[in-house]
């Protein structure tokens, strides 16, 4: 009986408390931490700085060893007398080379210079990738708190309606009403059925959608969660004009420094290019040594012992290499060419995530000011509706008006709450996207 008991109680636990509330700032840092294409970004930076790590190597010298062992069988050159011997001998060969670059037409320090900012570009394009998503989940978050304010107000007005069919009931039982009277309130009822079920359907689909983007199951169960944002006056209204909001955005939108950086990457790509029209010089260093099974030492029979050829047999060299570039194929100049081509493309992109951003940032104010005025004249709407509907409903209970009066008010009342509720979320949305483009975060 107690394991009956205890897996009831378990599962009306996780009935009352298993719904887990996401407030908006949970939910974006659920996303980012989560989205695919960040993940992507995160990779891109990793190989960016593993990037920077091989240009700063690129400085180093080139060391090698060698050893070789060779039997052979023959006539064959011994490499220690370099004379042709007959007879199967036993060779050993060690050499180690040291090389370094000491002049290639700054071609690595300018390779360097362009890995950093690769590293700057990559994690760029992150922020870009990062902040999209926050708008996005912005859109979604609001659009699950409207819907749920609003299936809050269609379940009133369905309350209210079932009040006036009761009341409507009742004067029919005592004969004061026709039967048909009736109809029209239940004609109501069906229509704020739909239209709870609508708002249901709408707060289901926008959840669905949180999980998408946050990558949570399909089968959590989770909610939104919000201050409060009745008092629509709390919210920041004071718009700053076009050209301010556009100022300030150049400054610190990412879409912009990504511009930039990559334009710096194309000047890099040209200095590596002509500095390949330069000569290159390179030190070397070389030690070498071997070893014969056939070695004789002069004027006698003896062969000498390994490690004594070994030392005897010592070699050393030190170099400098000069070479310089005559002719090859024209790839240089080609080169030159193509990151002059580059170069201005990168610059014309530069332009054009300037007129993409005050185009934005121009769209963005003007939808701001439009939700501004929807949103007073939804206020002024929906005031008017309330009295409407309580002038229909108080000329209903002292029996001068109709169901037919008090369904058109009843009905406009509700088109009127939910424009506004509409209205509501759609200013905030718009002032928040504003406000983005100024640099402040995202939050509710």
């Amino acid at each position: 009986m107690r394991p009956i008991l205890l897996f009831f109680f378990l599962l009306s636990f996780n009935f009352l408390f298993g719904q887990e509330k996401w407030t908006l700032e949970q939910c974006i840092e659920q996303a980012v931490a989560n989205n695919l294409d960040v993940a992507l970004q995160d990779i891109n930076a990793e190989l960016a700085e593993l990037g920077l790590k091989q240009s700063k190597n690129a400085f180093g010298p080139n060391i090698n060893g060698s050893f070789n062992m060779t039997e052979s069988f023959g006539r064959s050159l011994d490499f220690t007398t370099y004379e042709f011997i007959n007879q199967s001998a036993f060779t050993n060969r060690y050499s180690f080379n040291y090389s370094q670059d000491m002049f290639s037409g700054m071609t690595k320090l300018n390779a360097l210079k362009k890995s950093k900012l690769a590293v700057e570009s990559a994690l760029l394009t992150k922020t870009i990738t990062e902040e999209n998503i926050q708008l996005q989940l912005l859109s979604s978050f609001l659009s699950v708190l409207m819907a749920k304010e609003q299936l809050s107000q269609a379940i009133k007005q369905k309350e209210n309606t079932q009040q006036e069919r009761d009341r409507t009931q009742d004067l029919i039982d005592d004969g004061f009403l026709a039967p048909n009277d009736i109809y029209l309130l239940d004609a109501q009822l069906a229509s704020d059925d739909i239209a709870i079920t609508t708002f249901k359907n709408n707060i289901a689909l926008g959840l669905s959608e949180l999980k998408i983007i946050m990558r949570l199951s399909p089968t959590s169960d989770i909610d939104v969660t919000a201050p409060s944002v009745d008092d629509i006056s709390m919210i920041n209204a004071n718009l700053e004009s076009i050209d301010e909001v556009y100022n300030v955005a150049l400054q610190h939108r990412s879409e912009i420094k990504s511009a930039e950086v990559n334009e710096a990457l194309g000047e890099y790509d040209l200095k590596i290019a002509k500095g390949r029209y330069y000569p290159t010089v390179t030190f070397d260093h070389n030690t070498f040594t071997n070893y014969s099974s056939q070695f004789i030492l002069p004027f006698s029979n003896d062969k000498q012992p390994y490690f004594t050829q070994f030392k005897d047999n010592l070699s050393y060299s030190l170099g400098l290499t000069l070479n310089i570039p005559i002719f090859n194929k024209n790839i240089t100049r080609l080169g030159v060419q193509q990151a002059n081509v580059s170069m201005h493309q990168n610059r014309l992109m530069t332009e054009k995530a300037k007129t993409d951003l005050y185009r934005n940032v121009t769209r963005a104010h003007s939808n701001a000011v439009a939700a501004i005025e929807n949103f007073n004249a939804a206020v002024a709407n929906e005031s008017a509706a309330k009295k409407s509907l309580e002038s229909a409903q108080s000329k209903l209970a002292d029996g001068l008006g109709s169901n037919v009066e008090f369904n058109v008010a009843s009905n406009n009342y509700a088109i009127a709450t939910s424009r506004l509720i509409e209205a509501k979320y759609n200013y905030i949305f718009n002032i928040k996207y504003l406000e983005f483009y100024k640099g402040i975060p995202i939050q509710l």
